[in-house]
């Protein structure tokens, strides 16, 4: 016969207690060979080893811990304390889980044991939260209804189902109340054809056949050829598309809708276009040659500055074909030809408003413009070159004190 340590420490206090009041020695050894053996406890055999080395090499962690307590108490077993430490409390909640889906209690986790228990307490914490949402905890009786149909077997359904009947009890048409209120707050055809088919004959019948005569129209209506191609047409928003739609549907009451968002498009393009175009035209201005006027017009040749662009070239080639005349930059080369009059320029066209800060140091596609602008002002040729006329007033204004 095998003793543990803690029998054998029992049976040889026994003996010297014994031997301390004067017992026989024959009475001695029958207490000593009659006292109880205690088993091995289980947490010192083997498969409670190889359970704990399966729970380790999971590696649950802090967090992984903390979840588990947590579903523990949801599911109504107290863990102690959602630390993340696995004490002694934990282990027994543990244990009564395990106990609860018939498994063995080690009190120790395997990789399924962690996912039934994180499903269930899921869906126990779902089920909780839909009852508090729907206000079936406040007596929400239409919440109550909403709660069954979910979870016809939930942790309140009984509860559910008792206060309904006590409600039918005490009111006989109740009931009728309840569901009429019920199909009135979700308005839909079904919603109406339910009740219309607990109650053909019902107080409320009348009323269930007109609402649902309302929505049968607007959901014919709905799915009309033209409206279901309006929609399309709406959603591609692209101009296409609405003409498309406008094409088939013409006469649609939502044409006059089409033609606004396609209208609308077009004008967007336009306005895209209009910004290219003038986009192109400042470019072929500061270079000013026959070359870049003629690039304009082949992108735009019916354009809002075509027929400027054709008086450019008309006026270039003027000039170079008369070999005496000077090209209008070689005369701005000439006005300004130091750095101080490059300054005295920038700085008469500010004094005179054509220019605003911050002022450049070189004459920039800015300063040209500018430059146009007292030409145009002046009745001048917009070259957006210094001539003479733009060079006296600019230079006046620099260097008058004062």
């Amino acid at each position: 016969m095998r003793y543990s340590h803690l029998s054998l420490a029992a049976g040889i206090v026994t003996v010297l207690a014994g031997a301390s009041v004067g017992h026989p020695a024959s009475g001695l050894a029958y207490q000593f060979t009659q006292m109880p053996v205690r088993t091995i406890p289980a947490q010192y055999s083997g498969a409670l080893d190889r359970a704990r080395a399966a729970e380790n090499a999971l590696q649950l962690g802090f967090y992984g811990r903390r979840q588990v307590q947590s579903d523990l108490t949801a599911l109504g077993f107290d863990p102690g304390p959602v630390d993340g430490i696995f004490g002694r409390l934990t282990r027994y909640a543990i244990r009564d889980w395990q106990r609860s889906v018939r498994a063995w209690d080690s009190g120790f986790l395997t990789g399924s044991q962690v996912s039934v228990l994180r499903d269930r307490a899921r869906r126990v914490t779902a089920d909780r939260q839909f009852w508090t949402r729907s206000g079936a905890v406040w007596g929400n009786l239409d919440g109550m209804r909403q709660y069954l149909e979910r979870y016809p077997g939930g942790l309140y359904a009984d509860t559910a189902r008792e206060r309904l009947r006590e409600r039918k009890t005490a009111d006989p048409f109740a009931t009728e109340r309840d569901d009429w209120q019920q199909a009135r707050t979700r308005n839909t055809a079904r919603a109406y054809r339910h009740y219309l088919e607990r109650y053909p004959d019902g107080f409320y019948a009348r009323d269930a056949r007109a609402r649902l005569r309302i929505l049968d129209r607007r959901e014919t209506k709905r799915n009309a050829p033209d409206l279901v191609a309006w929609r399309a047409a709406r959603d591609a928003n692209t101009i296409a598309a609405f003409r498309e739609f406008l094409r088939k549907y013409p006469d649609s009451g939502k044409a006059d809708e089409a033609r606004s968002r396609l209208n609308a498009l077009l004008a967007e393009q336009s306005d895209g276009k209009q910004a290219g175009e003038r986009k192109a035209w400042r470019q072929a201005r500061n270079v000013h040659t026959v070359a870049g006027y003629e690039s304009f017009l082949r992108l735009y040749p019916n354009g809002e500055f075509a027929q400027a662009a054709r008086r450019e070239i008309t006026g270039l080639t003027k000039s170079v074909s008369a070999p005496l005349a000077e090209t209008p930059r070689q005369v701005e080369d000439r006005l300004i030809d130091t750095p101080k009059k490059k300054e005295q320029l920038i700085q008469g066209l500010y004094l005179m408003g054509y220019l605003r800060e911050p002022l450049p140091d070189e004459i920039t596609p800015k300063v040209r413009d500018a430059i146009r602008w007292m030409q145009r002002k002046r009745g001048l040729p917009e070259t957006g070159f210094v001539t003479p006329k733009v060079w006296g007033p600019a230079h006046a204004n620099a260097t008058k004190r004062p």
